[in-house]
């Protein structure tokens, strides 16, 4: 699949495909402790995990719960009691108590992964900074990989400021023997044609 394919260079081919997929609705501090814990039908997932990545809120001060409008009408929902926590990105104490919310899930997330498993963070300009520092903490500063920038759109002339184009993915791994198996792509014909136009006498 397209998802395997993407993060092949963080895994072996060696993948149990008879594990089966689950999709679980709810808390994800109470899911990951379960995930911990195991029970009589699912083994603990403590160090099998190789690859987290997360797109948390982004303590962007929005609340994404109740309202979606389409052209022409508005929607108003009343949230359930899930759904006010995942889809409000606003905090009673400001960044303090956003840190006080994603700090804990990092430090179960850490115990899920395998010693080669690496994490994912995907944030944008409002916390990215501190969360780099709790994961520094968490995982320890040399395993702090990369920070890779992903651009979301160009430069507009909208704002009063530089504007914000990019959020940062933080890519952390558990230990420094972590998997990466390089990924290449296949040269474009220009690019042969330019660079090796040569023979030697073995062709």
């Amino acid at each position: 699949t397209a998802a395997d394919d993407l993060f092949s260079q963080f895994r072996g081919s060696d993948v149990d495909r008879s594990m089966p997929n689950r999709l679980i609705y709810g808390d994800n501090l109470l899911a990951i402790a379960a995930l911990l814990a195991g029970d009589a039908d699912h083994q603990s997932m403590r160090g099998k995990v190789d690859l987290i990545y997360i797109d948390p809120p982004f303590d962007s001060k929005a609340d994404y719960r109740s309202k979606i409008t389409l052209p022409g009408v508005t929607i108003e929902q009343k949230p359930t009691v899930i759904e006010q926590f995942a889809y409000s990105d606003t905090w009673s104490d400001g960044t303090a108590s956003y840190l006080g919310m994603i700090t804990p899930r990092l430090i179960l997330m850490r115990e899920l992964l395998s010693d080669s498993g690496s994490i994912f963070v995907h944030l944008d300009w409002h916390v990215v900074h501190y969360v780099k520092i709790a994961l520094d903490e968490i995982f320890g500063k040399d395993n702090f990989r990369a920070e890779i920038i992903w651009k979301r759109t160009s430069a507009h002339a909208d704002s009063s400021d530089l504007g914000s184009v990019h959020d940062t993915l933080l890519w952390v791994s558990k230990s420094s023997d972590f998997n990466w198996n390089q990924q290449y792509m296949p040269y474009e014909d220009d690019y042969v044609k330019q660079y090796y136009r040569y023979e030697d006498p073995d062709g």
